[in-house]
C-alpha cells in the first residue's frame, strides 16, 4: 500500500463550499480500483490550504488506473474548480523507516 498526499490551495472564503464538495464526491476515491481510504485536513496556519491523503494499493492505481477512469473524471469535475494552484501530489511508502 501508499500514501497519495495531495496538497490542495482553494480559496479560503468557499472553505464551506469546497468542503461540502468534497464530502459528496470522496465517493469516487473510494469506490476506485485500489483506493482504500481518504481523509482531507485542513491547515492550521496556511488558510484555504488541505492536505487529501488517500490510501491506494499501488502507485499506478492512483496515476495510471483512476487517472484515466469515470472517477477520476467524476471527481475533477466536483472539486477541481475550487482549485486556486495544481496541486502537489506526493507519495510515500505505508512503513516507517
Amino acid at each position: 500500500m501508499i500514501y497519495e498526499h495531495a496538497y490542495i490551495t482553494t480559496d479560503p472564503d468557499r472553505r464551506a463550499e469546497f468542503e461540502d464538495a468534497f464530502a459528496r464526491a470522496e465517493k469516487y476515491l473510494l469506490e476506485a480500483n485500489g483506493g482504500k481510504t481518504v481523509e482531507l485536513v485542513r491547515s492550521v496556519d496556511h488558510p484555504g490550504l488541505y492536505l487529501l491523503r488517500v490510501a491506494w494499493d499501488s502507485v499506478a492505481d492512483h496515476t495510471e488506473v483512476f487517472a484515466s477512469s469515470t472517477n477520476g473524471k467524476l471527481l475533477a469535475e466536483a472539486i477541481g474548480h475550487f482549485f486556486t494552484d495544481t496541486p502537489q501530489v506526493i507519495h510515500f511508502e505505508d512503513t516507517a523507516v
